[in-house]
């Protein structure tokens, strides 16, 4: 009779297997919390009747964006001065839609790019303004494409969403407001902090706030990382060109 021997996991082996476990773990919730108290058969009918193509499609093409995105994060780094390899930098990029896909309102995404970069020697700062920056890109170029098929497929997009067109301008807005906020921050950033002073003094007032001066202390730090990506922008304006288009 024969006796397995298990020899101990170094910690490298610990850590995939605790990743791996983790990951199945979040994948077990996900599909449940999708597909309960759904009618599987309707859903196997649903499949059926899917094109082949059009999913080979989208697929390639979700896999196309993400790689776009990690493309930018290498154009960046290499231009600012940083050895960077493409694959790593695409990888970069999964990374943070995964982590977007698996934390509340989408916040995870960032820090752990941030994490891995600094891991592979890439340094805060650098990293910092880039994943800034192909953020600030992003939101711009998706207010421009929203406004353009606002302004040249709007009968179709009303047929569409139907009953949820509104939703359309309501994200729209809200994306223009982001924008906006963006903008203040990197070239307004006096205007941001009278607005965060009133509102802390309003918030105090009805004593849902102590009065603290590490609070101020605090925006003020929030507000100089985004005057580091000013200074980016305005001393690489070529590159920050070729990534909106």
């Amino acid at each position: 009779m024969c006796r397995k021997v298990f020899l101990p996991m170094n910690n490298k082996k610990q850590n995939i297997a605790l990743n791996v476990g983790i990951f199945a773990v979040i994948m077990a919730f996900t599909f449940w919390s999708v597909f309960r108290n759904q009618n599987m058969a309707d859903i196997a009918d649903a499949v059926q009747m899917m094109s082949i193509p059009s999913l080979a499609a989208a697929v390639l093409l979700a896999v196309f964006y993400v790689a776009g995105e990690g493309s930018m994060i290498c154009y960046l780094l290499k231009g600012i001065g940083e050895r960077a390899k493409l694959l790593r930098c695409i990888s970069y990029s999964f990374i943070g839609f995964f982590f977007s896909g698996v934390t509340p309102s989408a916040t995870g995404g960032q820090p752990m790019q941030l994490y891995y970069m600094k891991k592979d020697g890439h340094s805060i700062s650098a990293s910092t303004v880039v994943l800034m920056t192909v953020a600030v890109v992003y939101k711009f170029v998706l207010v421009v494409t929203g406004v353009g098929i606002l302004l040249f497929w709007r009968e179709p997009l009303r047929e569409y969403l139907k009953g949820y067109y509104f939703l359309y301008f309501v994200g729209l807005s809200l994306n223009v407001a982001l924008v906006v906020i963006l903008l203040l921050i990197m070239f307004s950033p006096g205007i941001i902090m009278t607005i965060f002073s009133k509102i802390e003094e309003l918030l105090v007032s009805f004593r849902f706030w102590k009065k603290s001066e590490g609070r101020k202390d605090k925006v003020n730090q929030f507000l100089a990382g985004y005057q580091e990506t000013v200074g980016f922008l305005n001393n690489h304006k070529k590159l920050i060109a070729s990534c909106i288009i």
